[in-house]
């Protein structure tokens, strides 16, 4: 977490309080391009790509305790969620990468770990028995989110509640 140190001195208080402003500013320039960029996308991949991104810097500036964030983050996921299930295959990147990174938010920002491993298990219950194409340009990064899902899946079930789950991975 980026929130500060107890008994950091003022001038790493000070630095990290201008390093998170600069890091807010950056964030929010992107999120200010979204709503445009999502409302001239004509195809499905297009505008899940976008939610996605939407959830992701929404987190970002969640973990600066941004008034809303968090709320928005979890909107833009699960509005992108709903959109990739019904129209991208399971074994789209941007449909794997999403339902990667929606279940870290559930995990670390919302502390619902249940609802991580549910949405886990699905996005690889889905990929059951429909292997990869070897020949899918997309096959090696499908494989590597397909992993870092099961791996974090796997810490979220054998891991006990006084954890944290940081050392989950996200795309």
């Amino acid at each position: 977490s980026v929130r500060g140190y107890v008994g950091a001195s003022p001038r790493v208080a000070e630095y990290q309080a201008k390093l998170q402003a600069e890091l807010a500013e950056c964030c929010q320039g992107v999120l200010d391009l979204l709503p445009v960029l999502i409302s001239v996308s004509t195809d499905v991949e297009g505008k899940v790509f976008y939610l996605k991104l939407t959830g992701d810097y929404c987190r970002y500036l969640a973990e600066f305790d941004s008034p809303g964030a968090v709320e928005k983050a979890k909107q833009a996921y699960e509005e992108a969620m709903s959109l990739a299930t019904t129209g991208l295959s399971g074994h789209h990147p941007g449909r794997l990468g999403l339902a990667l990174n929606f279940s870290v938010f559930q995990n670390e920002v919302l502390k619902d770990r249940q609802s991580a491993i549910a949405l886990a298990k699905q996005t690889l219950s889905t990929l059951e028995g429909d292997p990869i194409d070897p020949n899918d340009p997309d096959a090696s990064a499908n494989m590597d989110i397909m992993q870092i899902l099961t791996e974090n899946l796997l810490l979220w079930q054998q891991s006990s509640g006084g954890e944290d789950g940081t050392a989950v991975e996200e795309m």
